[in-house]
């Protein structure tokens, strides 16, 4: 998977990843935006965390670094999980603030989603957790929603001519769609 938009300076080119050990580290995203941009499942994993937006027992959670392209709104989800999730982004090197946390998109809807303002290259922890002591299996999709990304790279088709267009981008622009694609419920 492309990350969406041209590498620009990063906010600490080189991590302190000593600081972030934990059992349930998913791993270094860089970039990448997408549905999904990660998959996996929380059963067996430790808790690391406690949302800020949750309440209840230990759950088992995961939790990533990501790096924002470009200055701009991102939509973090956990979309097409089967379960019912916690999503939280926070600093990578202040992991007691959050800058976003989200149990639920909605009635009946158990997945999570929340939009953040990042700047290009600000680094953040994202970190899927669950409601009470749940587990199952996740996708963490990240994508672009202020329409700043010159180029998305979610949904491509074989089809050359679309090469590096997200579904109902526009042919011309190629710019990012504002809303995420309808995604099925499983």
């Amino acid at each position: 998977m492309l990350a969406c938009g041209r590498p620009e300076a990063q906010e600490d080119a080189t991590l302190d990843l000593a600081a972030l050990v934990q059992g349930a580290f998913g791993g270094d995203l860089g970039q990448v935006v997408g549905m999904p941009v990660a998959t996996g499942r929380t059963c067996g994993k430790t808790s690391d965390y406690q949302p800020s937006c949750a309440v209840g027992p230990a759950a088992p959670d995961v939790a990533y670094l990501w790096r924002a392209p470009s200055s701009d709104r991102y939509t973090f989800s956990t979309v097409n999980s089967n379960f019912d999730t916690v999503l939280e982004v926070r600093p990578y090197n202040n992991t007691t603030q959050s800058l976003g946390c989200n149990d639920d998109i909605g009635p009946g809807q158990q997945q999570s989603s929340l939009e953040i303002d990042l700047t290009s290259g600000q680094v953040v922890q994202v970190i899927v957790d669950s409601y009470g002591s749940k587990c199952g299996d996740y996708q963490l999709n990240i994508f672009n929603s202020g329409g700043n990304c010159p180029v998305c790279h979610t949904g491509l088709t074989g089809d050359p001519a679309n090469a590096g267009k997200a579904p109902g981008a526009s042919p011309r622009s190629g710019s990012c769609p504002r809303e995420a694609p309808a995604m099925p419920r499983r």
